[in-house]
Order: structure tokens, then C-alpha cells, then sequence
């Protein structure tokens, strides 16, 4: 994902999980990056966080820290792109960096 597009895939941490679910829905992808007042990144959100905060019982209403994950994977900017890449697997499929 390019430098410039990831400002479209975040959210502050007080979006509502409808919120979560019209950008996933606007930007055709299934990560939203959690951030704070200061653009400081405190989690993600997958399209598979909202179905199952929804299956659960969890309101559309929610907040998207009550659902958000914090032990996510990510890279430094220095970080050796070869490094960034043997880091992707099935279950990682973005590194926020």
C-alpha cells in the first residue's frame, strides 16, 4: 500500500464500527489502521474483527477500540524490505510500518 493511500485506511480510535465498516466498504480493502489524536497508530481492524464483534453480539454503535487488535504485526522504517516480506504468511497480509 502506498505511503499516501494509508491516511484513507485510518480511523481514531472512537469510530463506530458502522464507521469501520463504510470505509472498509469505501476503500475495497479489509484493513482499517486504528490511530490516536496524534496519528500514532494503536491498532487494526480487519473486515473479520467486525463480523465477528457483530456474530457476537457487539452494536453497530461500538466503539472500534473495543474491537481492535493491539498485537499486531509491523515493521520499522528501517526495517530491510526482505525482512518486511518474510514477515507476510497467510495470516499476515499487511505490515504497517
Amino acid at each position: 500500500m502506498a505511503r499516501a493511500n494509508v491516511e484513507k485506511n485510518c480511523l481514531p480510535l472512537n469510530a463506530t464500527l458502522k464507521e469501520v465498516m463504510a470505509r472498509t466498504n469505501e476503500i475495497a480493502g479489509d484493513i482499517i489502521f486504528i490511530v490516536d489524536s496524534t496519528n500514532a497508530l494503536k491498532g487494526v481492524v480487519t473486515d473479520g474483527d467486525v463480523r465477528r464483534a457483530i456474530l457476537n453480539g457487539v452494536a453497530l454503535t461500538a466503539t472500534a477500540d473495543q474491537v481492535m487488535n493491539t498485537s499486531f504485526t509491523f515493521a520499522r522504517e528501517n526495517t530491510d524490505h526482505t525482512a518486511q516480506l518474510a514477515m507476510l504468511n497467510e495470516r499476515i497480509r499487511f505490515i504497517p510500518i
